[in-house]
């Protein structure tokens, strides 16, 4: 693959995750396989444990490049609707447990 070919390349994934009819020269995607045995699952949280070290330094990373303009932008993002969700402690029913675990039977079902 040339240079050039690297941002088609790079559309054609994007194509294929948003649901485009893959042509001929595309690989069907790989069929999902569960870790069965124990020696394969402790593979796979060794590799996922590895991930997560790599995918932290990547946050660390991206968040030291932020700009201090890029940093308060989000900062007022998160913050842009937090006063419509605060309920002082004072004014609360209930901790909250009894609707979460309602939703989570809910989910269950």
């Amino acid at each position: 693959m040339q240079k050039s070919d690297a941002p088609f390349e790079e559309v054609k994934r994007e194509a294929r995750l948003l649901g485009e009819p893959m042509n001929e020269q595309d690989q069907p995607p790989p069929k999902l396989r569960f870790a069965e045995t124990p020696e394969e699952q402790k593979k796979w949280m060794a590799q996922w444990r590895s991930a997560e070290v790599a995918l932290l330094e990547v946050k660390r990373e991206e968040l030291r490049a932020l700009s201090d303009e890029e940093a308060q932008a989000a900062c007022d993002l998160l913050l842009a609707n937090a006063d419509e969700f605060y309920v002082p402690p004072q004014m609360r029913t209930s901790s909250g447990l009894v609707e979460q675990q309602r939703i989570f039977m809910r989910a269950r079902r």
